[in-house]
């Protein structure tokens, strides 16, 4: 159950001209991450209407190396979450798609498979995963256009309390329970996906979210001011120049230097997102006209994409219709232009997962479901949490 301040927090968020985060969880290994020094249980807070009074009551935990943070953000309606959640949550950051005119090199190799973590790592998977067939690393060597951020240092799970596309229905899940699902959720994700925080935003589109997750990493120090992400870099003319840039402007870096004052770097923000919030990413219907570029642009200024693929398995007729859909949005100039530069990185979604969906777990839970059934579909605490409140039982 959520505290009174925690409670308050998801309250405010719902208010009509709240643009802040509030932080409901926040463990001191977080990278950067606020925690209140009046009352260590409080939630924090940034951005909103009392900007100022919440950020002057946070301190922040100093890190200890000069790794760029990178943050891996879960943003997701969590109605509810589900084991597909909490495997791509956990999941490590993936490398760009290779590209077809660069040449294969032996000097480099393809990163380590997103799920490869969860097969190495995650004993808390191993009572969910019947096989690791599925969950084997790319094995081809490439060279890739752009360099990568580091790998995640901190991960967030995310919900926002205004959508851009959804309206709960009566029978949704309420705020409060989102929250309190959330915190199950970061209850149950494996130790080696290392810290995490759960927030609870009020802006319904990515760049507002990406914007916001900046200024709180500003406000806190963690973004120097004056380091803001550069604008990205026109595309080389040819092949061959592309081939030649190796080192990118959009990747973070870190430099520090006895006579500076602290690290001039940029962190990394990514979020992890479904096919389904991709395709929204890329629908004119949600900007203004004629503002859809501008928009993408801006957020790719700031925040990296990683997204999972649907119908990956199977040959049902479904699963060909959902993979040739979304080919047709991958092969999208406006799409394939980010994907080419590493902005937009895609990965499958295991198999033993590739089935699971918050729908399925709320037909379930209406057809009466008890723990067994929903052992294979949502982590423990998250089944505990939902049958115990009878969520979804009508």
């Amino acid at each position: 159950m959520l505290t009174d301040a925690q409670a308050a927090s998801v309250q405010r968020t719902c208010e009509p001209g709240f643009d802040g985060i509030e932080f409901l969880l926040f463990p001191e290994n977080w990278p950067e991450c606020p925690r209140q020094t009046p009352q260590s249980g409080s939630p924090a807070r940034l951005g909103g209407r009392s900007r100022s009074s919440s950020a002057a009551s946070l301190s922040f935990q100093p890190r200890k190396t000069n790794t760029p943070p990178h943050i891996a953000v879960m943003d997701s309606s969590f109605n509810p979450p589900t084991l597909a959640h909490l495997v791509l949550a956990s999941s490590s950051f993936p490398g760009p798609a290779p590209n077809p005119n660069v040449r294969r090199s032996r000097g480099l190799s393809s990163p380590k498979s997103p799920t490869a973590l969860l097969r190495d790592a995650a004993s808390y998977f191993s009572s969910h995963v019947s096989s690791d067939d599925n969950l084997s690393p790319p094995r081809e060597e490439v060279t890739y256009l752009d360099t990568t951020p580091g790998p995640y240092t901190a991960r967030l799970l995310m919900y926002a309390a205004r959508n851009a596309d959804k309206t709960p229905g009566w029978a949704d899940a309420s705020p409060i329970q989102r929250a309190e699902l959330m915190l199950a959720q970061a209850e149950a994700m494996p130790p080696q996906a290392g810290p995490v925080a759960v927030a609870i935003v009020a802006e319904p589109t990515f760049v507002a979210k990406a914007k916001m997750l900046v200024r709180m990493l500003q406000e806190s120090g963690v973004w120097p001011v004056g380091h803001e992400p550069p604008k990205p870099r026109s595309e080389p003319a040819t092949p061959r120049m592309r081939a030649l840039t190796i080192q990118s402007p959009l990747s973070p870096t870190c430099s520090a230097s006895p006579s500076s004052p602290g690290p001039s770097y940029s962190p990394a923000i990514t979020f992890i997102v479904g096919m389904d919030t991709l395709v929204r990413i890329f629908d004119h219907k949600y900007y203004a006209p004629g503002g859809m570029e501008a928009a993408i642009e801006e957020l790719f200024q700031y925040a990296w994409l990683v997204c999972a693929r649907r119908g990956s398995g199977g040959e049902s007729t479904d699963a060909a219709d959902t993979r040739r859909l979304e080919d047709v949005l991958l092969s999208r100039a406006d799409v394939a232009r980010w994907i080419a530069r590493g902005r937009i990185r895609l990965i499958p979604a295991p198999d033993v997962v590739a089935d699971v969906s918050s729908t399925r777990v709320r037909t379930a839970l209406r057809m009466g479901a008890g723990a067994g059934a929903l052992r294979g579909l949502c982590a423990d605490p998250v089944a505990k949490y939902l049958l115990d409140q009878k969520m979804y039982r009508s």
